[in-house]
């Protein structure tokens, strides 16, 4: 009995401390594009990813509340891929160029980095782990 006790204790820390960087990451993403008043597609892109990963967070919390993990872990790759696609902004010659490309509609794996390479999911998966 004790052991399911001390795993909810663990699971609600956890999930507080997820809350938390939510919050952190509403703060800094407001900091940053704060600074400045001339605001550019990067700008719009990096608010569009905010917004889909405090969507996301709330969303993995509800589901791990209801004990719904399948659907949660789904959640979790969907995480990962804005991770990547915020990432491969350092692999591109110009940011803002990529991300009107893509707010206008172009898939961001037919899209390439400063070298020439497709952006795929595979590739961002490599450079990313490879950066980290």
């Amino acid at each position: 009995m004790t052991d399911s006790i001390d795993e909810g204790a663990g699971l609600a820390q956890r999930l507080l401390r997820i809350d938390r960087l939510e919050s952190e990451l509403t703060r800094k993403g407001a900091a940053t594009l704060g600074k400045s008043t001339n605001l550019g597609h990067a700008d719009f892109f990096l608010c569009g990813a905010i917004r889909r990963t405090l969507a996301q967070a709330r969303g993995f919390r509800d589901l791990i509340e209801a004990r719904n993990f399948p659907c949660a872990a789904a959640i979790l790759r969907l995480q990962i891929d804005t991770a990547m696609r915020i990432n491969a902004l350092s692999l591109v010659e110009d940011p803002d160029a990529t991300c009107k490309a893509v707010l206008d509609g172009e898939k961001f794996n037919r899209l390439k980095d400063r070298d020439g390479k497709k952006m795929s999911d595979a590739y961002l998966r490599v450079r990313t782990a490879v950066q980290n």
